[in-house]
């Protein structure tokens, strides 16, 4: 992680989880060649579990310019107890968790009404 590059490291996203892209609005610029136009994907791995199916997503922001390092991205995806789990943890793009029922009406949010 460049800390000249970046805003606010590791911003609290509240529920906002991105498995790709880049939150722009927290990037500085290049801390080594200055521009601000460019970020670049590099370097994306993705794993997935064959028995759960749970899916573990590497890559990092580059200046699309000079290919600096801006930081490191990482995203993790699981159906827990018929719930979607995913995490996010980057520099960049900030920090969240979110929990989403992978039935079309969320029990939870159901009961919640009641």
């Amino acid at each position: 992680m460049c800390k000249g590059c970046i805003v606010r490291p590791f911003v609290d996203r509240e529920g906002i989880v991105l498995e790709t892209g880049t939150y722009l609005a927290n990037f500085k610029g290049c801390a080594s060649c200055g521009r601000m136009d460019q970020l670049a994907t590099a370097n994306k791995v993705v794993e997935v579990d064959d028995v759960s199916g749970a899916e573990h997503v590497e890559y990092t922001h580059n200046c699309g310019a000079c290919g600096h390092l801006v930081a490191k991205h990482t995203y993790d995806f699981e159906v827990v107890d018929e719930r979607q789990e995913d995490t996010m943890n980057c520099a960049l793009c900030g920090t969240s968790e979110g929990s989403h029922s992978v039935d079309p009406v969320d029990p939870r949010a159901m009961r919640a009404l009641f």
